[in-house]
């Protein structure tokens, strides 16, 4: 079965590559500027930047310049071999060659940590088990560093499953559920807390997704203990706070959140954190604060007649 999804899919990607170089090659520059949807997620501080493109096809869309920096681009795909002899026909000649291998095996051919920016347009449907890819560009992504990836909306389902599109991304409650006609997965499930957000826009009259995962600092060094063993690391640079915890809940418990600026509530929420995941993480939202305030409010029942609250709280000033 897979053999002949492969040979279909093979298929498939030539020609949809064949047709799209022919009508692109005029317009393609090895030396263009890297996207500003892309480069903002940079430190800009860096000189040099490593950027890894996952899927990347026979020509990468990144670009290879920012701001007189250098950019190190490296292409990865399991048709590389295919996409090189399409190359030659059009006497297109890249600044890098692209390795053949597959998003799930990143791991094979990097370095846990060695990139800063980890990105994939249009290909993680395509791939075996794009649950298991993900976990790997998070692992070969440096901390304090991001993924970003974009994916057509239930490209599976939409295309009738045809050559190697054969996973949906599809929004559930603020997240994705990833899924084929034998498994699903939810991303939270594979991507162990860290803070992520998903935006959709439409690209050739289809629903993309871009989601935007950020890889936090855990290393205690950045970490403070709020509370028994419960540890928060506050990154301003991404506007993000992550939680994280040496033991177990007894259950899922509820926290809140406060932002604050001179002493005045900008923004609040709560959330439920399970038992069952060590971290947790979230953006904040794009207010003016000046301090963070976390606590637990819970209701403990002892037994049937008698029960206490618990309460703690903790001001952090930014």
């Amino acid at each position: 079965m897979y053999d002949h999804i492969r040979e279909r899919g093979i298929s498939f990607e030539k020609e949809h590559h064949k047709f799209w170089i022919e009508r692109k090659v005029s317009d393609y520059n090895p030396h263009r500027t890297l996207q500003h949807e892309i480069s903002q997620y940079l430190e800009p501080s860096q000189t040099t930047y490593r950027i890894l493109d996952v899927g990347c096809g026979p020509i990468s869309t990144l670009g290879t310049t920012y701001e007189g920096k250098s950019i190190e681009l490296i292409g990865i795909d399991p048709l590389t071999q295919y996409y090189q002899e399409l190359l030659s026909q059009y006497d297109i000649h890249l600044t890098f060659e692209p390795i053949q291998g597959e998003g799930e095996r990143l791991l094979d051919y990097f370095a846990p940590n060695s990139f800063d920016l980890v990105y994939s347009r249009n290909a993680l449907d395509h791939s075996h088990d794009p649950y298991e890819a993900i976990k790997a560009m998070l692992t070969v992504c440096k901390p304090k560093s991001y993924v970003v990836f974009s994916v057509f909306k239930n490209e599976g389902l939409n295309s009738g499953y045809v050559g190697f599109h054969q996973w949906n991304f599809t929004p559930v409650d603020q997240s994705l559920l990833i899924w084929s006609m034998s498994k699903a997965h939810l991303l939270d499930e594979c991507i162990n807390g860290l803070p992520y957000k998903i935006s959709e826009q439409t690209v050739h009259n289809k629903e993309m997704l871009t989601c935007t995962i950020y890889k936090c600092d855990t290393s205690p060094s950045c970490m403070s203990e709020i509370h028994h063993g419960l540890y928060l690391n506050i990154d301003k640079k991404a506007n993000s706070i992550c939680l994280f915890k040496e033991d177990s809940f007894s259950c899922s418990e509820r926290f809140f959140v406060h932002l604050k600026n001179k002493n005045s509530i900008q923004h609040k929420f709560s959330f439920i954190w399970n038992l069952e995941i060590p971290m947790k993480s979230f953006f904040l939202p794009e207010v003016s604060y000046d301090e963070i305030f976390i606590g637990q409010y819970a209701m403990i029942k002892e037994n049937e007649s008698h029960s206490h609250t618990r309460f703690w709280g903790k001001s952090i000033h930014v």
